[in-house]
């Protein structure tokens, strides 16, 4: 009976520390996932604020159109990661439904971008809006390539040691 005990108390505690460490890991995750997003976009920002060559005047009234269109694009693009983790397809009905729901996320997309442009021309002329399309572009290309990269950077540290 004593032994059954020491053993049931063990188990318990074990669980308990490992999911307080798993806990803490996830925390660590989620802190360095978003230094790495406010890392990407202070050198968006950078990237863009040069490419662009922006006036003091022009400057104060872009960053808050470009800013709110970040905004509402990412609550867009929520509803896209929701769909890509469903990976498992059983049936044509639910084939359609993730078809559909593709479409309407890219024509909200699209309508968005219309809007943004739209906004934009009140604040810019068109050629600096043409700079930005081709610059945010260039931003990801680059940043892609980075990535890519830095991938097959640790593949050949790892092959050395």
């Amino acid at each position: 009976m004593k032994t059954n005990l020491f053993i049931f108390l063990f188990s318990l505690i074990s669980v308990v520390g490992f999911s307080q460490e798993t806990e803490k890991r996830a925390e660590k995750r989620a802190e360095k996932k978003k230094e790495r997003t406010e890392k990407m976009e202070s050198l968006r920002i950078a990237f863009l604020t040069e490419a662009l060559d922006l006036s003091v005047e022009e400057s104060q009234s872009f960053w808050p159109v470009y800013n709110d269109h970040a905004k509402k694009r990412k609550k867009i693009l929520e509803g896209r990661t929701k769909m890509d983790k469903n990976v498992e397809i059983t049936d044509n009905t639910q084939a359609a439904q993730m078809i559909d729901e593709e479409l309407r996320i890219e024509r909200a997309l699209l309508d968005l971008k219309t809007d943004y442009v739209r906004d934009l021309k009140t604040v810019l002329p068109d050629t600096k809006i043409a700079k930005l399309m081709m610059a945010s572009k260039r931003f990801k290309k680059e940043l892609l390539d980075k990535m890519k990269g830095r991938k097959k950077g640790k593949g050949k540290r790892e092959n050395r040691k």
